[in-house]
């Protein structure tokens, strides 16, 4: 018995098919792995609708028992601790055999950990270590089909047999799953259904409802990742479909990507499917949508949204469409056709559909940590300013070095069959979707504790300006102490202007601090290796404070940093508008990978014409004055606090966390708490 067959006793297709061929390339031994997956995995359930597949449960591994299976962000998701323990029960067993078995079994475990194993050290993972989210070409593959793509393939076999025959063994079992599916279906679903998949994926789509199942199927196909710009992929295919007919459609796609923790989709008001896609989203968490926004946005999109918000609902969230294209033109990192094309990502991270192997979020520097071992033991504001930067730059530039390794190495290593099918330039060159197939290589980097970080370095400023009732010195031991002693420093700290009120000396050190940072991130980029800063920050900002001691801005040792790219939370005591210039001061071409911005407002705001209207203005004079991006939050701090208490009553209360929109009984009791301390905006 060798390895293939220790795995296929245990029903692993993925690993048994890669350990078939030790000797082959990893591309062809990770082909190898999803062929057999697709010929033995189980089918999802048909659940009565007009799509399938449909309803919870990878494609890849719907009763999500295998432990080595496809992943569309590493290209193999491993539970190696689980498999670590199947080994030791068998190296405790009674017979040689079963010793025997046990010692492959691990052998092999601990060869499938190394390969998914990341280069980038833990201090860098902050939001992500490596990790890729990306838009496949939905347009290109509803218009081909599998077979537009088999034929492609077969075209260029002569030039490499070994590349091109791997990618056909998979387009080729990827046929096969489709007969498996219409076997399956036949006696189970509608004759449109049926007739349907007798045609797509497998070839191109010639109508609206062959075009929507091919996206929800190329959409599982792929894992279940983001969808991109949806609207205008599928809206040339409308011809006299109804909106409610459109919005049917929708909802079933939304409730896929609700149950299956699907990310982004971009909306556009240009495109007739818009308000049916963002009218089917009422109730339904993700996709954590997003729309581009404009001065000619029609009012019947913005009534759209508006609705959504009231009912308490923030997707969409807005995007600037002019700046985006703007900025992104003036970085020359994209050709003019494909700046036209950009999307997003997972939460929110920019990338081009279709062409860009975008790793989102691939590491991120943490700037408080930064300024906690600088330390303040300076002659002057000018000396520790100096150091600050001087050791931000010296992480940045170690960090990248470590994102280059860790993008080599998975070039080698990690290879992703899928999306070397599904993503332009792979097949016609010949590469892999890690080996530089893909058009665009990106790194998408974080930048955590900005807001923090802003805050502190003033407060920095004030005492050596000697504006504080305590010198530098008293300041750096309160900070050891944790402020314990200094309760009357603590409470001057927290007092002092905050970034978000519109203070402009305040917003002065934001934007220098932003100029600073996130130019030496993007200084690296090169048109083989693109660098994207953000603040992207989701569910992390409260663990990214749990080992970081107490800050000049007045934080405590081991409490939550601020959420993104907005004020830290309970601190914008000005209201929207202040907050919104706040932010607008700082240059948010710099974070072309996406600022996130949070705001909260309280629902009573879409109940009257009168403050929809207001609303409506501000967030346009926000994209007027530069702004990329808003993420709004719906809701009261009862609403919030009795969810908190009682949350078997909302299971459907939804709030924008970081980028993305989620439930919020499903954030950690931390992050509800986070929450609920954000300034609720009204007028």
């Amino acid at each position: 018995m060798n390895r293939a067959d220790v795995f296929r006793a245990m029903g692993e297709f993925f690993a048994a098919g890669f350990f078939e061929n030790e000797n082959a390339a990893y591309l062809e031994r990770n082909v190898r792995g999803l062929v057999r997956t697709l010929e033995n995995v189980p089918l999802l359930p048909y659940e009565g609708g007009k799509l399938y597949p449909s309803g919870a449960g990878n494609l890849w591994n719907p009763e999500n028992r295998l432990l080595v299976c496809f992943d569309y962000s590493f290209g193999m998701r491993l539970d190696a601790d689980r498999l670590r323990q199947k080994a030791a029960e068998l190296l405790h067993g009674q017979n040689a055999d079963q010793r025997f078995r046990g010692n492959q079994l691990l052998k092999a475990t601990e060869e499938l950990a190394f390969l998914r194993e990341s280069d980038i050290p833990p201090q860098f993972a902050l939001g992500g270590r490596g990790w890729t989210h990306g838009v496949v070409h939905y347009e290109r593959l509803i218009r081909e089909g599998l077979a537009g793509i088999l034929q492609r393939v077969e075209e260029n076999l002569p030039q490499n047999p070994e590349f091109y025959g791997a990618l056909r063994e998979l387009l080729q079992a990827m046929i096969a799953y489709l007969k498996r599916c219409l076997a399956f279906l036949r006696p189970l679903a509608p004759e449109p259904l049926i007739k349907t998949l007798e045609r797509v994926p497998e070839f191109g789509a010639r109508t609206f409802y062959e075009a929507v199942f091919a996206y929800n199927f190329f959409w599982y196909f792929d894992g279940c990742d983001s969808g991109g710009r949806l609207d205008a992929v599928l809206d040339c295919y409308r011809q006299t479909e109804s909106e409610e007919e459109i919005t049917a459609l929708c909802r079933e796609m939304w409730r896929n990507y609700d149950l299956n923790d699907g990310w982004h989709v971009l909306l556009d008001p240009r495109n007739s499917l818009c308000v049916p896609a963002i009218r089917a989203q009422r109730d339904f968490r993700r996709p954590n949508s997003g729309i581009l926004i404009d001065e000619h946005t029609p009012q019947p999109v913005w009534d759209a949204i508006f609705e959504n918000w009231g009912a308490g609902n923030p997707s969409p969230c807005l995007y600037a469409k002019d700046n985006y294209e703007q900025y992104l033109a003036e970085t020359k990192l994209f050709s003019r056709e494909n700046t036209g094309q950009f999307c997003f990502g997972g939460c929110t991270e920019l990338m081009i559909q279709g062409k860009s192997n975008t790793k989102s979020i691939d590491a991120g520097i943490h700037v408080l940590r930064i300024l906690e071992t600088t330390g303040l033991q300076f002659a002057d504001f000018d000396a520790f300013h100096a150091a600050l930067l001087a050791n931000i730059r010296r992480q940045i530039a170690l960090m990248i070095r470590c994102v280059k390794r860790n993008r080599d190495a998975a070039a080698l290593l990690l290879p992703n069959p899928v999306r070397t099918l599904f993503f332009d330039d792979c097949i016609e060159r010949g590469r892999e979707f890690n080996a530089g197939g893909a058009r665009y290589y990106c790194s998408v980097i974080n930048v955590v504790g900005l807001t923090n970080l802003i805050n502190a370095v003033y407060a920095v400023k004030e005492a050596f300006a000697g504006k504080l009732s305590v010198s530098v010195s008293t300041l750096a031991a309160a900070l050891a102490a944790d402020f314990q002693g200094y309760e009357s420093l603590l409470h001057e700290l927290r007092n002092l202007p905050k970034y978000g009120n519109d203070n402009p000396a305040v917003d002065s050190i934001a934007g220098q601090m932003m100029e600073e940072i996130f130019s030496a991130v993007a200084a690296f980029s090169t048109p083989e290796h693109l660098f994207l800063p953000a603040v992207i920050l989701f569910t992390i900002y409260g663990a990214c404070g749990d080992d970081i001691g107490a800050t000049p801005d007045g934080r405590l040792a081991g409490e939550a940093l601020a959420d993104s790219f907005g004020a830290t939370q309970g601190t914008d005591l000005n209201g929207p508008t202040a907050l919104l210039k706040s932010a607008a001061r700082m240059n948010q071409r710099r974070a072309i990978g996406t600022p996130v911005l949070n705001l909260r407002l309280n629902q009573a705001l879409f109940q009257l014409a009168e403050t929809r209207t207001r609303l409506q203005a501000l967030l346009n004079s926000y994209f007027q004055m530069g702004g990329l991006q808003v993420q709004p939050t719906i809701s009261n701090p009862e609403l919030l606090e009795k969810a908190r208490q009682e949350p078997e009553n909302f299971p459907n209360l939804i709030v924008r966390i970081g980028g993305f929109s989620e439930y919020f009984n499903r954030l950690s009791p931390q992050l509800q708490l986070e929450v609920i301390k954000r300034t609720e905006h009204h007028f």
